[in-house]
């Protein structure tokens, strides 16, 4: 069975996946054994990916297997997820979670084919901004400012670098302004300039794909908060 979940509500997204968890997999053991949970990102293993897919269950009736952010699905791992699909997968019990919800997306479409009734829409009304990442980020909550980040590159129109250029200017501000109000010490500080020159570089010399390399970015960032 496919479930999808579309929309930016992270609360109410969270809610419905533990119910679903909780509906299919109602003991520790079974929690434990036949649920995983995988965040989509360009690096995603390809037969990785398939084997989650095509792995049985050892406790309960049905495994559960949860894809986040699946907005970030490159073209294989796409076309691997319609693939089995379009098989039998009596054994599954696949959630596939995007903030993404455009009814003119190919791969969008045909999972609503495939989900058929299981389809759920959370969204907030709201447009996230890149100073609600930052407050995410502040507040040391990693997980939801990533999901931000994606939104921010999911809604602008301009070229990625473009964008990714804005969003490390928003940083940098946000990070000097976190040292004059005291909330890093000098070492944090000195620290996440490194990370931010890094980004930076890594940006305008095309190191490597420019939103991955703002999201390490706001992963280092956010774990300087934490140390």
């Amino acid at each position: 069975m496919l479930c999808l979940l579309l929309g930016d509500d992270r609360i109410a997204k969270d809610q419905k996946i533990d119910a679903l968890k909780k509906k299919y997999l109602p003991s520790l053991e079974a929690l434990s054994f036949d649920y995983i949970s995988v965040q989509v990102h360009q690096k995603l293993d390809p037969d990785g990916l398939k084997k989650k897919l095509l792995d049985l269950p050892a406790v309960a009736k049905k495994r559960v297997v949860l894809l986040t952010m699946a907005q970030k699905l490159n073209d294989q791992h796409k076309q691997i997820i319609i693939d089995f699909l379009k098989t039998s997968h009596d054994h599954l019990i696949l959630i596939i979670d995007s903030d993404q919800e455009d009814s003119k997306n190919a791969f969008i479409k045909e999972l609503k084919y495939h989900a058929q009734k299981e389809i759920f829409f959370f969204s907030t009304g709201v447009k996230k901004t890149v100073w609600n990442m930052i407050d995410a980020i502040k507040a040391r909550k990693q997980a939801e400012a990533l999901n931000i980040l994606s939104q921010l590159f999911d809604d602008v129109q301009e070229a990625p670098v473009a964008s990714a250029l804005k969003i490390m200017g928003a940083l940098i501000w946000a990070w000097g302004d976190m040292k004059k109000h005291r909330r890093l010490s000098s070492e944090q500080f000195k620290k996440g300039l490194l990370v931010l020159q890094e980004a930076d570089l890594n940006i305008k010399r095309t190191r490597m794909d420019v939103i991955h390399a703002v999201e390490i970015c706001v992963i280092k960032l956010s774990c300087l908060l934490t140390s």
